[in-house]
């Protein structure tokens, strides 16, 4: 089977950014429910595992979501992103009104997560589009990183804002911000993602990518397992509640700060290659974290360093998607990928915290590498390299 060539083309400065921009909005809307919706529900009497269950309508509508969006999407997609946006900024306003309502609640993070899986699916695709080849591993790295803070944002709202209903009203604000640099954006896009070409599938681009997909999977589980298991670990490993809090704060930096030179290294070195180190390197990071002395300042510089590869390899993933498809292939590759992070975050903080109840610790880091390892087999097995920098054959 022969790959389709990638799209070449350039865009402008502000196109790329409104783009960015618009993702990031998924990002600040998915964080700023997790946290606020989760001390909303617990202060209304629900469980753990209520709050726990209810959370997971977000993940489980970007999966059932993604079998759909290919199938839809059609013609300009910043009228896509457009409503994309406002949908979600709405299901944010009546989050807020309706914080504490656990069926009403649940309906609308399955609907959030469809909205906001159409930002991501649509944004992400027609970035890919207009980013020269020899510049994706750059621009990608630096997209990752800002939707990284984006996610960074939810506590932060929260914390700034005191209740949760303000938190969630300035996230639909933030969201609503988006649009400003996409209208005038909306000349530089793509004038249609599809063209002329008829989808072909989510089941055979998910055979075609393994690799890609699993590292979807495994950075998603890993960043939510990081935010709600980590400290867990962290502290019945010996350490304080605070020092285990920083921890995963070192890990959040390291993810943002390192995207630049893991971005600069895509361009430069053959990319399946930095997926397979990115990759490994990570399984290592997170097998030999809690084999380290107790001490917080050597655990904090892993970390920092362990986010940075945990995110480098989704960075490479995405350059190595667009690398690989145009047009609809593109746009189901994409939804591929954003079915496996929904995978990743809905299975992921459960199945940690069962190995962590058998295995203690230390089955934080055997879980969290575990699906590093399979992509690290993959990329090796299934990746074959193309002739010049950056560029692969077949998956």
């Amino acid at each position: 089977m022969s790959c389709p060539p990638p799209l070449r083309g350039t865009a402008g400065a502000w196109t790329v950014a409104a783009l960015i921009a618009v993702v990031t909005a998924y990002s600040v809307a998915l964080s700023a429910t997790y946290t606020s919706l989760a001390l909303s529900l617990a202060d209304a009497g629900h469980s753990a595992v209520a709050v726990a269950v209810n959370a997971a309508m977000t993940p489980l509508g970007l999966v059932l979501s993604s079998l759909l969006l290919p199938r839809l999407i059609r013609g300009r997609p910043a009228l896509w992103l457009s409503g994309g946006l406002v949908v979600s900024a709405l299901l944010l306003v009546a989050l807020a009104a309706t914080g504490s309502d656990y069926p009403v609640v649940s309906v609308l993070r399955f609907l959030l997560g469809c909205s906001t899986n159409l930002l991501f699916v649509v944004g992400e695709t027609a970035l890919m589009m207009l980013v020269a080849p020899a510049r994706r591993g750059k621009v990608l790295a630096a997209y990752n990183a800002i939707v990284t803070l984006g996610y960074a944002s939810g506590p932060a709202l929260l914390i700034l804002l005191v209740t949760p209903d303000r938190a969630l009203l300035t996230a639909a604000l933030l969201v609503l911000l988006a649009l400003l640099p996409l209208l005038p954006a909306a000349a530089g896009l793509p004038p249609d993602l599809h063209a002329d070409e008829r989808p072909g599938g989510l089941l055979r681009h998910l055979l075609l990518i393994p690799a890609l997909a699993t590292a979807a999977g495994a950075t998603a589980l890993f960043d939510n397992a990081a935010l709600s298991l980590l400290p867990i670990a962290q502290m019945a490993d010996g350490l304080d509640r605070d020092m285990a809090l920083s921890l995963v704060t070192a890990a959040m930096i390291g993810a943002v700060v390192l995207q630049l030179p893991v971005g600069i290294l895509i361009d430069l070195v053959e990319r399946r290659w930095v997926l397979i180190g990115l990759a490994s390197a990570s399984a290592l990071g997170c097998v030999g974290l809690f084999h380290l002395p107790l001490d917080p300042l050597g655990r904090a510089i892993w970390l920092f360093l362990l986010g940075g590869t945990v995110f480098g390899a989704y960075s490479v993933t995405l350059a190595l998607v667009a690398d690989r498809f145009s047009g609809a292939g593109l746009v189901e590759a994409n939804a591929v990928l954003a079915m496996c992070w929904g995978l990743g975050s809905l299975l992921g903080v459960p199945v940690v915290g069962a190995v962590m109840d058998v295995a203690g610790p230390a089955g934080f880091g055997w879980t969290t590498a575990a699906p590093f390892i399979l992509c690290t087999i993959l990329a090796m097995g299934f990746l074959t390299s193309g002739r010049g920098r950056g560029r692969t054959s077949c998956l």
